[in-house]
């Protein structure tokens, strides 16, 4: 039986066909994976506050990659 074929079957017989093959339909996890932040890419405002560049009494908010004027305007890049 073609792959085009298999796509188009109903999932109920292809559980079918898989218990007829002796093929297990159903998955077991056995450990639940804990995502954090190891090997994970920095942020420029966590490697800014590592060196000491960011003041802890600013609001964060301040430090943005995109500059504004005082009307709110973004300040296009030179």
């Amino acid at each position: 039986m073609g792959t085009v074929a298999l796509q188009m079957m109903r999932l109920q017989d292809l559980q079918l066909r898989a218990r007829n093959l002796g093929i297990d339909t159903h998955r077991i996890s056995e450990e639940k994976t804990e995502y954090g932040w190891e090997g994970k890419a920095k942020g420029i405002l966590q490697v800014l506050w590592e060196r000491g560049w960011i003041d802890p009494s600013i609001s964060y908010k301040k430090y943005r990659l995109t500059a504004k004027d005082v009307n709110g305007a973004i300040v296009p890049e030179l």
